[in-house]
């Protein structure tokens, strides 16, 4: 049994305490109102909430991945010195300008 949880443990760890327990929940509890008066089985329930949190992590995945490429993006644009505020202004106001009937 230690060796089961030495696979699917550090996945865990992955998500914050509080976001797992609200998707357990959410999951949980949508499971038992689509079962109808019976519930939902254990096992489905379990490859369910398994399905829901790799989705949770493969997107806080991707999310994380994006965050980074604009933080190196915007590094790579305030050394070209695009940056200085005054040209972006100008260029946000023109698109204003044209957008406007």
């Amino acid at each position: 049994a230690v060796k089961d949880r030495t696979i699917y443990g550090p996945l865990l760890c992955l998500l914050p305490p509080r976001k797992i327990a609200v998707l357990i929940a959410h999951t949980a509890f949508s499971g038992a109102m689509v079962g109808g008066e019976e519930g939902q089985k254990v096992v489905s329930l379990a490859l369910q909430l398994a399905t829901t949190l790799e989705t949770e992590v493969n997107v806080s995945r991707a999310l994380r991945v994006r965050a980074y490429e604009r933080s190196k993006r915007g590094i790579k644009m305030e050394s070209m010195g695009n940056l200085d505020g005054a040209d972006l202004e100008e260029e946000t106001d023109a698109v204003e300008i044209e957008a406007t009937p």
